[in-house]
């Protein structure tokens, strides 16, 4: 992880090195710049300063990066080319768990998602367990925090989406609309989402809190409002779990009317 994160952009302040440290990474670490302090340590000394378990051979200290257009405009040009994707972005709203949120880090990552919204109640994604469960994926999504209303959502992600709350049209006349972004809301009860089409303008995916869901101010500002279809006699999904699922039915839509083209 601390390889992933100095190969993603991020700005290494301290890296302290157990006796057991990977060899492998000697050439990457000798390549930084030479202000970075580097120091070994023993074996109980990296049990003291780790908040793991079993210690690892490695800890790094970096500097979070603010996300700005020229940060992230300089990971991309840093990671693998990829394909043109159809810009979607997630939003949590209220997520408590920190695996939760690291596994919805590292899916939005997997899955190609601009990056992650979070309200400010939700868990800090520098909680060692939310890194964890991220497994590096976390230096390379934007995770923003913010008020989670239409002023925000435009000015993070760019988009100029369909504002329900402030429209006369009703849900029905925009659910057929596919000239806008969708923000489509992640819950029990709402539109099958196999039989979803997805716009080619992407979106926004909300996924709410582990047992509360979706807050109503949240909830207001969703386009479409759509639920996994259930087959058992289980009562709800793991919100990381159906995040999994929602991104990928937004991809494989993407790439079935790729192969129709």
């Amino acid at each position: 992880m601390v390889v992933e994160a100095i190969r993603s952009g991020w700005n290494p302040l301290k890296i302290v090195l157990g006796p057991l440290w990977i060899k492998d990474t000697e050439g990457i670490l000798m390549n930084l710049d030479r202000g970075i302090t580097v120091r070994r340590a023993s074996g109980q000394e990296m049990e003291r300063i780790s908040r793991l378990k079993t210690a690892p051979s490695i800890i790094g200290c970096f500097e979070i990066p603010d996300f700005s257009q020229r940060f992230q405009e300089a990971r991309k040009s840093s990671l693998p080319s990829t394909k043109d994707l159809t810009p979607w972005w997630l939003v949590a709203d209220r997520i408590q768990d920190p695996g939760n949120l690291g596994t919805m880090i590292r899916i939005a990552d997997w899955f190609g998602f601009e990056g992650l919204i979070c309200s400010p109640d939700t868990v800090d994604c520098y909680n060692p367990k939310v890194v964890q469960a991220s497994m590096g994926s976390l230096f390379r999504l934007p995770v923003h925090y913010a008020e989670l209303n239409p002023a925000e959502l435009r000015r993070l992600t760019g988009m100029h989406f369909f504002d329900l709350m402030n429209s006369n049209q009703t849900f029905t006349e925009q659910s057929s609309s596919q000239e806008m972004p969708w923000i489509v809301a992640s819950m029990p009860g709402g539109m099958d989402l196999n039989r979803i089409q997805f716009p080619k303008q992407g979106g926004m995916l909300l996924v709410g809190n582990e047992s509360q869901g979706l807050s109503q101010n949240v909830l207001d500002l969703a386009t479409h409002r759509v639920g996994i279809p259930s087959f058992g006699s289980v009562e709800s999904l793991n919100a990381a779990v159906a995040t999994g699922i929602f991104a990928n039915s937004i991809r494989q839509a993407e790439v079935i009317e790729s192969e129709d083209s």
